[in-house]
């Protein structure tokens, strides 16, 4: 019984865990506002974008074990990394801790396109 359990959990977790986002809230939710990077993508979030002064911003790394995904329908699919662009709404969650810097830097985990412009 114990390992039916676990395989049915198993399976779920495949199922659902490629295309979903995390159970929690997001760290940051806003538009980004510059895309650069060699061997992987770094991307400006801003949570209120043209305020030199205030609001919550990252620098966020994304590489191949993040998982990006995007709204289609209601629901979260597989997106590329490479339809990341200025102007796009997001919501990312960080893997692990970030420098506490201004804007805070660290690796993303998810990050959900909400909108692109």
């Amino acid at each position: 019984m114990r390992n039916l359990t676990l395989a049915i959990a198993l399976l779920g977790a495949l199922a659902c865990g490629d295309a979903a986002a995390p159970a929690r809230p997001p760290d940051i939710t806003g538009e980004i506002t510059r895309v650069s990077g060699t061997g992987g993508t770094l991307v400006l979030v801003e949570e209120r974008p043209g305020e030199a002064a205030g609001g919550h911003k990252a620098s966020v790394a994304i590489d191949g074990t993040t998982r990006v995904l995007r709204t289609s329908g209601g629901r979260a699919e597989r997106a590329d990394a490479a339809v990341l662009r200025v102007g796009s709404r997001v919501s990312v969650w960080f893997a692990g801790p970030v420098a506490q810097s201004y804007p805070v830097q660290g690796k993303a985990e998810a990050v959900l396109i909400n909108g692109n412009p």
